[in-house]
């Protein structure tokens, strides 16, 4: 009989597994066209990818090829779009706002805070990270509101976020456009006196310089968003929409959580964004009441079948006379 229910609940069941693979395939299309003319105007997604910031990308240094946060955020756009991604490397925040100026990118990742002033388009942001001083062993330095002195040198990367708030905030300190491995340099030169970058970064390259450490605490939080150029309305919200969707499934976190980044973590959900119908693949309505009213009357058909031979097993024999 239970066989005989197997193929009676058969076609339900692969209803639903078909289902679920057709709206796998309608999501990869259902992306606004709009949206792919304005985000991969080439056919391929340029996304722009800040390197000096592992919260950012990351360089493989036996291929060279790119990685990191952005790049799998810019991967999930790109699946989500059904075209290639393209990343590309900048060594700062200054010289990807000016690869997305000159066209070389149709999409960059930055802070809000840089985005917003070189007058980009940012979306929903994806991650928050606390940012801070690298310092000497021995600076007087302790906590981020110590390096605001008269006498103190801060260097920060230019256009970036971190520079642009301390630019805004600092009343006392002197403030000095250096980044990257010049700005290590002069901080164990003693030509500045502390240096404001990501958490993240500072504790990976502190730990390779023993002469320095990094203060605890922080002086702002960063956040990280896909910016794009103004007067494009259909990328903007297609990235919005994409990223809002990978921070409610977990995907931001699993891909932090990889990196094993200290400081870092998915950003909370954008107030006033409302996840569209056409989110996350999903098994359409239409397939998942067949099937679940499949799964169970197999599963009761099933347990009735293994109840009476049970029962059959145990039946007493009657003894002979």
């Amino acid at each position: 009989m239970w066989r005989h229910l197997i193929r009676l609940l058969l076609p339900a069941l692969l209803a639903a597994v078909l289902g679920r693979a057709a709206a796998g395939e309608a999501l990869a299309q259902a992306a606004p066209p709009a949206a792919r003319r304005e985000l991969a105007p080439t056919g391929a997604v340029r996304l722009g990818v800040v390197t000096a910031a592992v919260y950012n990308a990351t360089v493989d240094p036996a291929t060279g090829e790119l990685g990191g946060i952005g790049v799998e955020v810019g991967r999930e756009l790109a699946r989500r779009l059904g075209v290639p991604l393209a990343p590309v490397g900048y060594p700062s925040a200054a010289a990807a706002i000016d690869g997305v100026r000159a066209g070389e990118v149709d999409a960059v990742v930055l802070s809000l805070i840089a985005a917003g002033a070189a007058d980009l388009d940012s979306a929903s942001p994806h991650l928050v990270h606390d940012v801070t001083y690298a310092v000497p062993a021995g600076s007087p330095i302790r906590a981020p509101a110590d390096a605001d002195r008269p006498g103190v040198r801060i260097a920060a990367p230019a256009a970036s976020a971190y520079y642009l708030t301390l630019e805004r905030e600092l009343r006392s300190a002197e403030l000095v456009a250096l980044g990257g491995a010049a700005a290590y340099a002069a901080l164990e030169a003693g030509t500045v006196h502390a240096f404001a970058f990501g958490r993240p970064d500072l504790v990976s390259e502190v730990a390779q310089r023993p002469g320095l450490r990094v203060v605890e605490g922080r002086f702002m939080v960063s956040e990280l968003a896909v910016a794009v150029p103004k007067g494009r309305p259909a990328a903007l919200a297609f990235v919005t929409e994409v990223v809002e969707q990978a921070k409610a499934s977990g995907l931001v976190q699993q891909v932090i959580a990889r990196a094993g980044l200290v400081g870092v973590q998915a950003a909370p959900p954008t107030r006033g964004v409302r996840l569209p119908a056409t989110g996350a693949p999903a098994v359409p309505a239409s397939a998942r009441a067949p099937a679940a009213a499949a799964l169970l009357l197999l599963g009761t058909g099933l347990a009735a079948t293994g109840l009476r031979r049970r029962t059959q097993r145990r039946r007493p024999v009657a003894a002979s006379v």
